[in-house]
């Protein structure tokens, strides 16, 4: 379900309703693990990853409704990338019997608001000029997606049903720590242990990442450049001011590799440049590299004035505890009440959350 359809029947809350309850009629097939997450976590890294191990996740939701016959598909992990604004959703997936294990990233909400702000950023680039912009994102995005951000409760509150067996992945699990990860999945669920390496970055969420799939043209033939964990995706640079010409292609099962090439302080992502019609290889090779590396210098300076507006979390804090209070108050009694299991299940991992702990006692001493 490409265009811009997804984000019109998002607002709709009749017709999301109903393309939810489609799911309802379609047969379950087989389940073996959920896998929880929301933006900002480094989901779609794990869920490459995943893919790598033939573990088929497929995500559940399309902006705010469940994809059409969600459970006719063919996977085997239920992906759940945020709590949605549909409640038809919680009675569509409270119609499945079965228990599996359960997975939850997890991570410092204010890292998590840090994330999701600068990847905005990314994607209204064109119109972000100042601090005082990136201050009125910041409002923005609390007041209307924090359910795509720190929902860790009620995202889990919506399948609490279905799970056997629950785990927190932390940031180093899916970093660091990440072959040991997967090595206790595929040994919990019986998948073929896989080799991971090869030099690939697991970042995938990165701002580099985040400008690709690039699609061009010359002499009416269209290439690509990407790297591997972004095929069918969209770049998501600009994306948000329409100054980007982004159709939402997805990759045929044959492309026609040209060739591979690295880009200066990023190593470790290589990028694939290739012909999405064979008809593409009678080119000039010379001609193709030279529009990509284009394309490439193009995207450095871009990404120069993305790093020139970046937060971090210390900047959230301030700005929620100084310039905007009564903003923050309230997210720090939402994100308290989100945090509730891993309060009571995990302490250590609770305590790590260092930034939503300055941010819960600021609020808390102001109120003594």
């Amino acid at each position: 379900m490409g265009g811009h359809w997804p984000t019109i029947i998002s607002h709709f809350s009749l017709l999301r309703e109903a393309i939810t309850s489609l799911s309802i009629f379609s047969r379950k097939r087989r389940l073996k693990y959920i896998l929880l997450g929301s933006h900002g976590l480094g989901l779609t890294s794990m869920k490459y990853y995943l893919e790598r191990l033939g573990a088929k996740p497929a995500e559940v939701f399309c902006y705010e409704f469940i994809r059409p016959f969600y459970f006719s598909q063919d996977f085997e992990g239920m992906v759940l990338d945020k709590f949605p604004k549909s409640k038809m959703s919680a009675y569509v997936l409270a119609s499945i019997r079965k228990k599996v294990p359960c997975y939850q990233i997890v991570r410092d909400p204010v890292s998590v608001m840090k994330s999701c702000l600068n990847a905005t950023a990314l994607h209204r680039l064109s119109i972000i000029q100042t601090q005082t912009d990136m201050e009125k994102l910041l409002e923005e995005l609390l007041m209307n997606i924090p359910h795509l951000m720190f929902y860790f409760a009620s995202i889990r509150d919506l399948v609490k049903n279905q799970i056997s067996e629950f785990s927190y992945l932390s940031q180093e699990d899916i970093t660091k720590k990440l072959p040991q990860t997967l090595n206790q999945i595929c040994d919990r669920l019986k998948y073929l242990k896989q080799d991971i390496g090869g030099g690939e970055s697991v970042l995938k969420g990165t701002p580099f990442y985040r400008c690709f799939p690039h699609f061009f043209e010359i002499s009416q033939q269209t290439f690509v450049l990407y790297p591997k964990g972004r095929e069918g995706k969209i770049k998501e640079i600009d994306m948000g001011t329409y100054l980007e010409n982004k159709p939402k292609i997805f990759f045929q099962k044959e492309i026609f590799e040209i060739s591979t090439l690295k880009v200066d302080g990023y190593e470790d992502s290589l990028l694939y440049l290739a012909a999405l019609d064979k008809a593409g290889l009678n080119l000039p090779k010379e001609q193709i590299i030279f529009e990509a590396e284009k394309y490439l210098q193009r995207i450095s300076l871009l990404l120069k004035k993305h790093q020139s507006l970046l937060w971090d979390e210390e900047k959230i804090i301030r700005y929620l505890t100084q310039n905007n209070p009564t903003l923050g108050q309230k997210i720090a009694s939402k994100i308290r009440d989100e945090l509730r299991y891993i309060y009571q299940e995990s302490p250590g991992l609770y305590e790590s959350f260092r930034y939503t702990h300055k941010l819960f006692h600021f609020f808390d001493k102001i109120q003594l």
